[in-house]
């Protein structure tokens, strides 16, 4: 597995050091509806472990986001950012028998040792991304398979505690921005669908109007053609006898 740094933030003063969940906001609880969103502060692992085949394989849906996430001990949870922290050689160790334990009881490891040795390799693997890194700084993962052989390739984007504003940029707001805009677009299509069926609708109504009113007014020439050949034919003309003469 191929591990790259951005922004790498180099220290190392022998202590062993692992990652625990960074919440900024509520954006990982929608991110993530799949498997739930981890707890700000909970103990994570770069989650190697459980990626799927995200590039080849259909997409779960909801989707997990595995090629960029990282996974808590104790759950399938997951966040979008970690912080690099210090821990002791038991906290290591207490963190190795937690994961073992989570594999076999919601993983279905085929036995403890089997689990014993992954959850070893897991946090082996977190504390070598850890090892160089100052205390604090916060890391996002992005995930990719090589083309060539299909092998996991990491890249990680640090960010050091004086570097946080403006905020880093995650794969959940990467996500969030994309709803907002196809949220956006959608809006303006149907703004845009109503105003052309408003502007139809108006010169439908204008046409139904005119239409309406030239029915209107050929009927009332009509009728008053009618009227003026019934009145033509109804007139008769009476012709008095001249006044009778008055006898002397």
């Amino acid at each position: 597995m191929a591990i790259l740094f951005a922004g790498i933030c180099r220290y190392d003063n022998g202590m062993p050091k692992l990652l625990r969940a960074v919440r900024l906001d509520d954006s990982d609880e929608h991110v993530f509806r799949a498997c739930g969103a981890a707890a700000d502060g909970a103990p994570v692992v770069t989650g190697g472990f459980a990626v799927c085949e995200f590039e080849s394989a259909p997409r779960c849906d909801p989707a997990c986001h595995c090629e960029s996430s990282f996974v808590a001990l104790g759950s399938r949870s997951r966040c979008s950012i970690a912080e690099v922290v210090e821990v002791t050689e038991a906290e290591l160790e207490e963190q190795v028998e937690a994961l073992a334990w989570h594999l076999v009881k919601a993983w279905n490891a085929p036995s403890w040792e089997a689990a014993r040795e992954v959850a070893e390799e897991e946090l082996r693997h977190t504390a070598e991304v850890c090892e160089t890194l100052t205390p604090e700084v916060w890391i996002t993962v992005k995930r990719t398979r090589r083309a060539e052989d299909g092998a996991l390739e990491e890249q990680y984007a640090v960010r050091p505690p004086a570097d946080r504003s403006p905020r880093m940029s995650t794969p959940g707001d990467d996500a969030q921005r994309d709803m907002e805009q196809r949220a956006l677009r959608n809006v303006r299509a149907l703004v845009d669908k109503i105003e052309s069926t408003d502007d139809r609708d108006s010169k439908s109504s204008r046409r139904h109007v005119a239409v309406i009113v030239a029915v209107i007014l050929g009927l009332f020439v009509i009728a008053y053609g009618v009227s003026q050949v019934r009145s033509q034919k109804d007139e008769r003309t009476i012709e008095l006898p001249p006044p009778a003469k008055v006898a002397k």
